[in-house]
């Protein structure tokens, strides 16, 4: 039985405030670049939607493309899904209090990995259809957004949680959003800087409106349950 779900009204606020929030720090000074991938990137667990190679191809064509080719034009170096990590939504994932620590890291993946219920929880999204409408500038991520999160997602999340926080483990706040990170930024442009990224921040304005007319409705393959999916390819999903 499902239980509960996100309000809407609680979803399209926390995303205004990212949109507002992440336009600003765009064209700040203090915009963070990620020029390497966090190694604790690679270690931690994580339960995530794999689409399917349709749904996939759609994300590459109506997002990735434009993006790719906006941020070129604008001197910006971004790291894009699809090229560090198979392209994917997190349900839910957990943390350690010392990153450092493989051997925690190690215990926690375990956790997903061998934990029955979880992966029996996680059969009803295969084939469920979820739709996708709003792109978020948010400061150096871009993400593409769900506004009508199905309930069946908080309830997976509260399963995911509590499995983690019981072994002593942190489950990331994940309230109120259901994502796909598109985009981080790995180096900014050497010319003109503020000038290009306000010129990009309004590309990706006019891209947030086409999409938000005709939202993508990305069916989910599966769910994959156990380590991150950094350092993975589609197929070991």
């Amino acid at each position: 039985m499902v239980e509960g779900r996100y309000k809407e009204r609680d979803i399209f606020r926390k995303y205004a405030g990212n949109d507002l929030a992440g336009r600003k720090a765009l064209v700040g000074e203090n915009l963070v670049e990620m020029k390497e991938i966090p190694e604790w990137w690679y270690e931690c667990p994580n339960a995530a939607f794999v689409f399917s190679s349709e749904s996939e191809e759609e994300v590459r064509e109506r997002i990735i493309k434009p993006m790719e080719d906006a941020a070129r034009d604008c001197g910006i170096e971004y790291w894009f899904t699809g090229d560090i990590h198979p392209i994917h939504a997190t349900a839910q994932a957990g943390d350690i209090k010392d990153r450092s620590d493989t051997a925690e890291w190690k215990r926690a993946r375990e956790l997903f990995e061998e934990s029955s219920e979880l992966h029996e929880s996680a059969r009803i999204f295969a084939g469920m259809k979820i739709p996708f409408k709003y792109l978020i500038v948010n400061g150096s991520i871009i993400t593409l957004t769900c506004t009508e999160i199905p309930p069946e997602v908080k309830t997976f999340r509260d399963q995911a949680s509590a499995l983690l926080e019981k072994s002593g483990f942190k489950a990331l706040s994940m309230e109120n959003t259901l994502h796909i990170s598109v985009a981080r930024i790995k180096s900014l442009p050497n010319e003109d800087r503020a000038g290009q990224l306000r010129r990009f921040r309004d590309l990706m304005i006019k891209l947030r409106h086409e999409i938000s007319k005709n939202p993508l409705q990305l069916e989910v393959d599966h769910m994959f349950v156990g380590g991150n999916v950094q350092g993975k390819k589609r197929e070991e999903l």
